[in-house]
């Protein structure tokens, strides 16, 4: 047997859902039916908005624990070039590619790829502030 079951999406709108029912769905289906909510529009477009954003902070956490290996890594390149021979040319890493470089150059490369990634570092956790602030105001319920 087919059941006919009409949900209310919207105001004008609605969803014309069928279900083959038999006994022990329909125990089931009548204990659901007293629990499920009409859901607006707008709750809907906020539950989309939070998944979103939820996402996005979960990728931001992903980039920031990369930047953050990224500096330590050059601050550990940056101190092996400090105690080097200050007459030996060094290889600094450009694309997937070693330069050839003096040492003073290569700690002025390196020095500039670390502002650069604490720079990268710190708007990331910037845009995961914001993100974290728009997921507390979703959670309220209005």
């Amino acid at each position: 047997m087919v059941k006919e079951m009409h949900l209310k999406l919207t105001g004008r709108r609605s969803l014309l859902v069928r279900r083959s029912t038999s006994t022990s769905t329909t125990r089931l289906d009548d204990a659901t039916r007293r629990r499920t909510m009409d859901v607006t529009w707008e709750d809907q477009q906020r539950i989309c908005a939070f998944s979103r954003m939820n996402a996005r902070s979960h990728e931001l956490d992903a980039e920031i624990s990369a930047k953050t290996r990224a500096i330590d890594d050059l601050d550990e390149a940056s101190t092996e070039l400090a105690f080097a021979d200050e007459e030996e040319s060094r290889g600094v890493l450009l694309g997937e590619c070693f330069v050839v470089v003096d040492a003073e150059e290569a700690e002025k490369r390196v020095e500039a790829m670390l502002t650069r990634e604490r720079e990268g570092l710190e708007r990331l956790k910037e845009e995961r502030k914001v993100l974290r602030e728009g997921l507390a105001e979703l959670k309220t319920v209005r």
